[in-house]
């Protein structure tokens, strides 16, 4: 069964002329896209997809309705375009206007609204992200096209230079320009952008810790600050078994902790998991890969110790090795790989300090005698008692 003869599914004007001369068809279906000054010329478009002057004057027409079938007088004698793409149909657009541009058109008859069009994608360049300028777009001495992507002759520093461009559906140009900032060649520490159904910029934990990675404790970037495994990783990994987000974990802590909601240090919980919190859902930033995120969770590890000792009055004492870094060495936990990071730690700090406290005891007394110790002689066996 042939299928059925029907206009194409666009907003522009389509009619068919006669073509007597054609033996094979008798109709030829035109689009109309911009009105010329002198009446009944138009620019418009052929099946073949090619720009030309239409001289309806010169034609019986047959107007033709969108998306509907030919009427039955002219069915079965009609040259027509079965369906366009929007890349086929914006590349003709293009090839329209520019010819009625050239041809000194007042403007079009009825605007189309443009359902892609051509958009800087370099993300190190200016306007990325913004519409190609039609002058550059239309004219063949500054586009250089291949298929969707396209190079673009623009004036930077006041030289000519060629940027890329892509066709992009502009109903999708902020989805489009959320990829290309946080796509694979995105910098390590930003996670892929994810949007809730508000279009609104959030991600859940279970999503953040799907996407997250973590520097290798074993062999850490060269300038890494921190020594030892990841914070980050154990408090994130502690609220989601705690069966929470980050932005109910201070309540469910609270409760559980036994810590005073109104307590100064309680306040303070709650405030550094309000900026994790930004950071992850709406930044949506790597944080296993960032040291600002690191630093917070150790901050908030070491508030969660200090409670473990006392959470009537939070014990800080011997915590500042939590937060110890190659930037700032000024110095609960819970359970896991961390926490016996920062226990042996603790330990060969306390030992440290126990030897700088008996050296420092023993230049005391040897300023104080004046003469260093003598070793006590030994006594002969059975001398005086």
């Amino acid at each position: 069964m042939a299928a059925a003869e029907v206009a194409l599914d666009i907003q522009e004007t389509q009619v068919a002329i006669d073509f007597p001369d054609d033996a094979r068809f008798t109709w030829h279906v035109r689009v109309s896209v911009s009105q010329l000054s002198d009446g009944g010329r138009w620019v418009g478009f052929s099946p073949d997809l090619e720009a030309e002057v239409i001289d309806l004057a010169d034609h019986r027409v047959v107007p033709l309705v969108r998306k509907a079938p030919f009427p039955s007088r002219i069915a079965g004698d009609v040259y027509y375009r079965t369906g366009i793409t929007d890349e086929e149909f914006a590349d003709v657009l293009y090839q329209c206007r520019a010819l009625a541009a050239v041809l000194g058109a007042p403007g079009t008859a009825t605007p189309a609204p443009i359902v892609a069009d051509w958009v800087h994608s370099d993300a190190g360049f200016e306007k990325f992200g913004e519409v190609v300028e039609s002058r550059l777009a239309m004219n063949p001495r500054t586009i250089v096209v291949r298929d969707h992507v396209a190079l673009i002759n623009v004036a930077i520093d006041g030289g000519p230079s060629w940027t890329p461009a892509e066709r992009i559906q502009l109903s999708d140009l902020d989805l489009w320009r959320d990829e290309k900032l946080s796509g694979p060649g995105r910098d390590p520490r930003v996670l892929p952008l994810e949007r809730d159904a508000n279009k609104a910029r959030y991600r859940n934990l279970r999503r953040l810790l799907e996407d997250t990675t973590y520097c290798d404790p074993k062999n850490p970037e060269k300038d890494w600050p921190f020594n030892g495994p990841s914070a980050f990783k154990e408090l994130t990994l502690a609220v989601r078994a705690a069966g929470e987000e980050l932005s109910g974990f201070h309540d469910y802590y609270v409760r559980a902790s036994g810590l005073n909601g109104e307590h100064p240090v309680a306040i303070k919980h709650r405030d550094l998991l309000a900026i994790l919190l930004h950071f992850l859902s709406f930044d949506q930033v790597n944080g296993g890969r960032l040291a600002g995120t690191e630093t917070i969770a150790r901050y908030i590890l070491q508030i969660h110790q200090a409670v473990r000792r006392n959470p009537k009055n939070p014990d800080f004492r011997g915590t500042s090795v939590f937060t110890m870094s190659g930037l700032d060495s000024s110095g609960g936990v819970l359970t896991g790989e961390f926490g016996r990071y920062v226990a042996d730690e603790q330990k060969a700090h306390a030992f440290t300090l126990k030897q700088q406290r008996l050296y420092a005891d023993e230049e005391e007394k040897r300023k104080t005698t004046g003469k260093e110790d003598k070793p006590d002689k030994p006594q002969p066996s059975g001398g005086k008692k």
